[in-house]
């Protein structure tokens, strides 16, 4: 739980009953949806496809990795013209 909302992106991957789940979410999103640090890990486990009672998710051993990002923003007209450069390039 060294981790901060909206700092931190997380990756989880974990075994449960011989099965191998994962997922991950980037750092804005715990934020944006308003999730405490044990709500964010179990919806992770959710996404990962994992079924089991929601105050069981301390019991499966997780392994967890943090890292950070920039959210970068473009309008639609700019990334065009950034296309049409690229298509230009023949890159």
């Amino acid at each position: 739980m060294a981790w901060e909302v909206g700092k931190h992106g997380l990756r989880i991957s974990f075994t449960h009953h011989g099965r191998r789940y994962g997922s991950t979410y980037l750092p804005d999103v715990a934020r944006e949806q308003g999730w405490t640090k044990e709500e964010t890990i179990i919806s992770l486990m959710r996404k990962a496809g994992w079924n089991g009672r929601k105050d069981d998710w301390r019991k499966v051993d997780l392994k967890v990795i943090t890292y950070q990002g920039d959210r970068v923003t473009m309008e639609y007209r700019d990334w065009r013209d950034w296309r049409d450069w690229v298509d230009e390039q023949d890159l």
